[in-house]
């Protein structure tokens, strides 16, 4: 699952190994992988992009005055 952003960077770079999702799930940035067709660096790269999006953020601590 990625942005829009990172969606169209990948099938830009890559088009016969990501493709957007059809439907609403891809507009949201689900994106296909052809495991058969992507290299590994690249394969990574978009692993770790995806994880990253999804990670929960650290929460900020309100200070009290």
């Amino acid at each position: 699952m990625f942005n829009q952003d990172l969606r169209d960077f990948y099938c830009e770079q890559a088009p016969l190994a990501f493709s957007p999702v059809l439907g609403g799930w891809g507009r949201m940035g689900a994106t296909r992988c052809d495991l058969k067709s992507v290299d590994e660096p690249t394969l990574m790269s978009a692993l770790k992009a995806a994880h990253q999006l999804a990670a929960p953020k650290p929460k900020s601590r309100k200070v009290r005055a």
